[in-house]
């Protein structure tokens, strides 16, 4: 479907030269919904939770509603669950004056919130003497109550290169920071099975970056990391592990679930709404 007059309508959002020639480019934005399936895996409800201009929110709510989910099961029982959602939009122009294709370029389920103001874990002095900064990348287990069980680092990119046995000491040392603060970290988890929170894995991105006091200023700009290589997390299903570009797209303060129950019947991912 196409969506007439829509840059206008969502200035708000990604602001155009006033004598700008016609965009061109791809818009995204991200928009949050809670969701509830039943035992059919139909959708029973879907709440908007993210403000965003009336005619995209109308299209977004009419498509979800008519998702297919996969039955919920517990002990061979098809159950109610509910869960948030996270959809990531695009929208890129159709040809028509002011007209717009809306698609959806991702979507997860399961996303928890963060319970409070986590911790920041320390950086390692010596890379601080070194003018060493990093982005590790951690998978964390949760369990119902939103505690971190279990932590492994997926995969731990540096600002600069050099040889691999140097590199992986860095490496362990910001990995061994990232992990002594995520054992303290809590969550709320949003998802719930026939009534019942269940805990489920996620990917969060800690990022060290040196700066003079003040809070680095990164929007807009390039940030350069040699990737170190990737380690499989055995409790997480190879099929849910994401693209290397997804890895890349992280940013401080996402919590990326991995295994939420909620598996879609159809291709979702692609499509036009």
């Amino acid at each position: 479907m196409s969506i007439r007059a829509w840059v206008v309508a969502c200035a708000c959002w990604l602001p155009l030269a006033a004598n700008a020639a016609k965009p061109q480019a791809m818009y995204e934005m991200e928009a949050k919904g809670e969701i509830e399936i039943g035992p059919d895996g139909s959708v029973h409800d879907y709440r908007l939770k993210s403000k965003l201009n009336p005619a995209i929110a109308a299209i977004v709510d009419r498509n979800v509603r008519g998702w297919k989910f996969e039955p919920i099961l517990v002990d061979g029982k098809p159950v109610i669950g509910k869960t948030m959602m996270r959809l990531a939009l695009s929208a890129a122009p159709s040809g028509g004056d002011d007209e717009y294709r809306l698609k959806v370029e991702n979507v997860w389920f399961g996303e928890p919130e963060r319970a409070h103001a986590m911790k920041p874990p320390k950086y390692p002095m010596n890379a601080v003497y070194a003018g060493l900064g990093a982005k590790v990348i951690l998978v964390l287990k949760l369990d119902a109550d939103g505690n971190v069980v279990d932590i492994l680092p997926e995969q731990t990119s540096l600002t600069a290169s050099g040889r691999e046995g140097v590199a992986e000491k860095w490496r362990r040392e910001f990995e061994k920071a990232s992990m002594a603060a995520a054992k303290q970290w809590k969550f709320d988890t949003t998802e719930r099975v026939d009534g019942q929170p269940v805990g489920l894995s996620v990917r969060v991105p800690v990022t060290y970056t040196l700066t003079d006091g003040h809070k680095p200023d990164v929007d807009g700009k390039w940030q350069a990391f040699v990737p170190g290589p990737l380690r499989p997390i055995p409790w997480v299903t190879p099929g849910t592990v994401a693209a290397q570009a997804d890895r890349d797209m992280l940013k401080d303060g996402d919590a990326r679930p991995l295994n939420s129950r909620f598996k879609l019947r159809d291709q979702v991912i692609g499509t036009t709404l």
